[in-house]
């Protein structure tokens, strides 16, 4: 291996210079890295306005989700307040039934050739499907006479749809069978009585089914809808109506100055069935 030494002085030596190629390639390479970025630059400022749409587009869908779930709750906390007052309407319901009254009537309904031998109440139950039974009413009942008919009038009586004879209104079965869905097939057999003028009796038993509490609350909301918009009519209609010459003349009597008898009364009566089998007090 060979060294060589320049000896010639400074001044005097040949000065070193990067190579035309090498430059030309350090050259370009620059030139094409600085390209690159300058359009990197420009192809994200353009996608800028779009990602910024999009974020806030995004900060506007979780503003909505965080309103929807607000409202989401109200909703929940809403239909929660209305199961409660719907449990609530049923107790009520199942609480008041007023057995003592409903077995008034009967006793007024039932005619003289009939007599109840056992009353039974079922106690309303749910079954695995989800349908709801408001329970029965079970009636052991005899007859006197061998007359079938007597049977058939009986149950008539009972819907209503024939009249009551001795009862202060013929027709109390309308209202008393409103708690009640139907009655089943009737069962009878034939008994004799030597010791009494009808020497033969028919001895039979009657279920009656009890509606089911929601039944009952829908037709009791439904009757008072029905009721409250007919008030609603009928003031309207009073109100569009010119005043009289003696409703003008007339003038307003204190409510201090009416006697206890004349005072207005305003009575609601709200049927209400007991389906657990507890009787009204």
């Amino acid at each position: 291996m060979m060294i060589e030494v320049n000896l010639l002085p400074q001044e005097m030596r040949r000065v070193e210079h990067t190579p035309l190629p090498r430059l030309l390639v350090i050259i370009v390479g620059t030139v094409l890295v600085t390209i690159g970025l300058a359009l990197g630059a420009v192809i994200n400022l353009r996608k800028l306005p779009d990602m910024i749409e999009e974020e806030v587009s995004l900060d506007t869908e979780i503003l909505d989700s965080a309103k929807s779930e607000r409202e989401h709750d109200l909703l929940l906390g809403q239909i929660d307040g209305v199961k409660q007052r719907k449990r609530a309407i049923a107790e009520i319901w199942r609480s008041r039934i007023i057995w003592s009254r409903k077995l008034d009537e009967l006793a007024e309904m039932v005619p003289k050739i009939i007599g109840l031998d056992k009353l039974k109440l079922e106690e309303a139950q749910r079954s695995g499907r989800g349908t709801e039974n408001g329970g029965h009413l079970n009636m052991a009942s005899i007859c006197a006479g061998a007359d079938v008919d007597r049977l058939a009038m009986f149950r008539r009586i009972l819907r209503g749809t024939y009249p009551a004879k001795g009862a202060r209104d013929q027709w109390i079965g309308r209202t008393w069978f409103e708690d009640f869905a139907g009655i089943s097939a009737t069962p009878w057999s034939r008994k004799d009585m030597p010791d009494y003028e009808e020497k033969e009796a028919l001895t039979f038993e009657l279920k009656l089914e009890i509606k089911p509490d929601s039944q009952r609350i829908k037709e009791f909301l439904q009757n008072y809808n029905t009721q409250k918009a007919l008030k609603h009519k009928s003031a309207r209609q009073e109100r569009k109506k010119p005043p009289t010459a003696q409703q003008t003349d007339s003038k307003p009597v204190p409510s201090d100055s009416l006697s206890k008898t004349e005072q207005p009364e305003r009575t609601i009566v709200v049927p209400v069935v007991d389906v657990s089998g507890r009787a009204g007090q």
